[in-house]
């Protein structure tokens, strides 16, 4: 959809994918377009037109002229032009009673008995709207399948879950067509293969999760495969708060108060090439503030702070100073810190070595590194961080 239309557009294909003709006579479907207008204001339009693509591919929904029996329905009440060269070109036109299209209305324009052709694909619907805003067209791609795929009820057992608490997902698939894949996606992790499953648990979730289940069906020949798509939602009771695009005017205080007893610093002094390591267990979601400085140039020192909220693998920023030039006019300020959120009980390890080659040093004079490695615990709750044993 371009940026100028004035409504949004949507549709609803029954059966879901629409199911292509097994070659004998055409296949019965349908398509329902939802129309809103989401403008925040009315909106004037004379009329809608929609064409069904033509012909014998899978972007057409029908063989050539071939829509003479489609029944019309609208919601709220349009009316359809009677022009029966333009239905059989798979062509039609929907006015309005009333030209004022209130802010918030949800118009549906449902198309029945369409003659669906023998080749999957995707099928085009051109929708073009006549409004106050001028001319505007919108192109939907309804899938079609093969005979006999399915790819239904899609859903979470639960429709909300405590946070950290994994969910199961359920659906239904059958894929006729060999090397057909299923993908399940959500969150930030990669598709998951779910091909030879109809069930699959979750990682611990830990705010509110959209998945999406899509299937990946080859083609003849050497078209691109076409993908259908399911959705669902999951609610996180208590989930971690995210933020994007945050605008703020004013004071804003984003983390919360530093504890009175912030995790301890790294030991500062003799380095002998054997790292040092803190670990810490979170006791409320919160953040985390870190910084590194070596006070010997060419030191590069290295600090790795881990991360790991359940079974998943830990999350891993990597600091790195090469230690003060002997020029540095203030070469024992703090170094330039770095935040990292921490959900609540999560493990916290903390490791400081060396990088540089030779290490360890083959006198002492040269393994005295002076260095400091500074943390403080912002809580988002009124837990604390428990550090454990250095060593």
């Amino acid at each position: 959809m371009s940026d100028s239309v004035r409504f949004s557009y949507s549709f609803t294909p029954t059966p879901s994918p629409l199911t292509v003709s097994d070659g004998t006579q055409p296949a019965p479907g349908a398509v329902t377009v939802t129309v809103r207008n989401e403008t925040h204001g009315s909106v004037d339009c004379k009329r809608i037109e929609f064409v069904f693509t033509q012909g014998d591919d899978g972007s057409a929904f029908s063989t050539t002229n071939g829509m003479p029996d489609v029944r019309k329905g609208c919601s709220p009440k349009w009316w359809f032009t009677k022009d029966p060269v333009g239905q059989k070109a798979g062509h039609f036109v929907a006015e309005p009673e009333n030209a004022a299209v209130p802010d918030g209305a949800v118009l549906q324009f449902a198309f029945l008995n369409i003659p669906v052709n023998a080749f999957p694909g995707q099928a085009r619907l051109v929708v073009t709207e006549h409004t106050d805003g001028g001319t505007r067209t919108t192109t939907l791609y309804v899938p079609k399948s093969q005979v006999g795929f399915v790819l239904r009820d899609f859903a979470s057992a639960l429709a909300d879950i405590q946070v950290g608490a994994p969910v199961d997902l359920l659906w239904t698939a059958r894929l006729p067509v060999a090397h057909s894949q299923l993908l399940l996606t959500y969150g930030s992790y990669p598709p998951q293969d779910v091909t030879a499953q109809t069930t699959c648990t979750t990682r611990p979730l830990h705010e509110d999760t959209a998945f999406e289940l899509t299937a990946v069906v080859p083609q003849p020949s050497d078209a691109q495969p076409v993908r259908y798509t399911l959705n669902t939602f999951v609610t996180v009771n208590n989930g971690y708060l995210t933020t994007t695009k945050l605008t703020v005017e004013g004071e804003f205080l984003a983390l919360g108060p530093r504890v009175p007893e912030p995790m301890p610093a790294l030991p500062t002094g003799t380095f002998d090439g054997t790292p040092h390591r803190l670990q810490a267990l979170a006791g409320t979601d919160g953040f985390l503030i870190g910084s590194l400085r070596s006070f010997t140039k060419d030191s590069h020192a290295v600090l790795e702070i881990a991360v790991k909220s359940g079974p998943a693998d830990p999350h891993v920023t990597v600091l790195r100073c090469t230690g003060a030039d002997a020029d540095d006019p203030d070469p024992y300020s703090v170094g330039r810190p770095v935040t990292i959120p921490v959900p609540n009980n999560s493990a916290v390890s903390v490791t400081w070595t060396m990088s540089a080659p030779g290490w360890p040093p083959t006198t002492a004079k040269d393994a005295t590194i002076p260095f400091s490695a500074i943390f403080a615990w912002h809580p988002w709750g009124t837990g604390t961080i428990q550090a454990g044993p250095i060593r």
